[in-house]
């Protein structure tokens, strides 16, 4: 009997001992199969973190790019403006000190040796019209049948405005409109110059 009990013992005991390495087995097995879905979970949410990251990163890049593209246009702008600023500031005051009297009086000159029988009359700043008619005077002397008329005008800073034939042509040689002409000519050039 307690070769028996012995073979019963040593029976409950392998079979315990089976089923123990079984379950063992079976939850191993299991464990394993949960690592793998958590595993491949993870690698798939790695890469989706990895490829949010490189949009985020390439859409970072473009706004950068972008705004350096904006900011190297705003600075070229800012220094067209600034330049031509200070070219028409120049050109103004160089109009200023080239329409003296006695340029007016070539210009106006020029214009009655074109055409002697033209009525001409001139608009230019009321410190001007002196040394104008007199200039006008020692250039022309009376060899024309009508001498050029010459008026004061209060909106004039400098230089002069050119009617002939009673209004038929207009002429304006004004410190505004020569630094308008100068600036306009040069500035396409800066702009250019700027572009490249």
């Amino acid at each position: 009997m307690a070769e028996e009990l012995q073979n019963l013992l040593d029976k409950i005991y392998s079979e315990g001992v089976k089923k123990a390495d079984s379950e063992a087995e079976k939850i191993i097995s299991a464990a394993k199969e949960e690592a793998k879905e958590i595993l491949a979970g993870a690698k798939i949410e790695a890469d989706a973190i990895r490829a949010r990251a490189q949009e985020a990163a390439d859409s970072l890049q473009q706004r950068a790019e972008s705004a350096v593209r904006q900011a190297s246009r705003d600075i070229l702008l800012q220094l067209k403006a600034e330049l031509e600023k200070r070219l028409r500031a120049a050109v103004s005051g160089a109009a200023k000190e080239a329409l003296t009297p006695q340029l007016m009086a070539q210009i106006i000159s020029g214009f009655a040796k074109a055409d002697p029988d033209a009525e001409i009359s001139a608009l230019c700043s009321g410190r001007d019209v002196e040394a104008l008619q007199e200039a006008l005077y020692a250039s022309l002397g009376k060899s024309f049948a009508s001498q050029p008329k010459v008026f004061a005008d209060a909106s004039i800073e400098g230089g002069l405005e050119v009617s002939l034939r009673d209004g038929e042509f207009f002429f304006d040689f004004t410190v505004p409109a020569v630094t308008e002409l100068v600036g306009e000519l040069v500035g396409d050039r800066i702009a250019a110059l700027l572009e490249k």
